[in-house]
């Protein structure tokens, strides 16, 4: 997050004592899909991953209780910069199948 770069203020919530700037990340991709198809610790091939999209898209199609899911307000909302009572995404879902479904992905990228 943007936000976060060159951010001299104190952390005040999960990270108290650091200032915010600490945490940045400078982006190495553009999007999710490109950072599967080409990171160096568990590349995915383009047909699994456009499984998993398939996956998540029906999953928001056809069920119900998805397309009702909804981001409370909790601790974290402010770090995350997901506002209370935002539906959720494919991308949201996509990265929930991601890790279930590709036990070694999920592995690779937690180690």
């Amino acid at each position: 997050w943007e936000s976060y770069r060159d951010n001299v203020y104190f952390d005040s919530g999960p990270n108290a004592g650091s200032k915010k700037g600490d945490w940045y990340i400078h982006r190495k991709y553009n999007n999710l899909k490109e950072e599967l198809l080409n990171n160096n610790i568990c590349k995915m091939n383009s047909h699994a991953f456009m499984q998993a999209v398939d996956k998540a898209e029906g999953r928001l199609k056809k069920h119900s209780k998805a397309k009702e899911m909804m981001s409370d307000n909790v601790e974290l909302s402010e770090y995350c910069q997901i506002k209370p009572n935002t539906p959720i995404t494919m991308e949201n879902l996509l990265s929930v199948i991601l890790y279930t479904d590709y036990t070694v992905l999920s592995a690779r990228f937690s180690s």
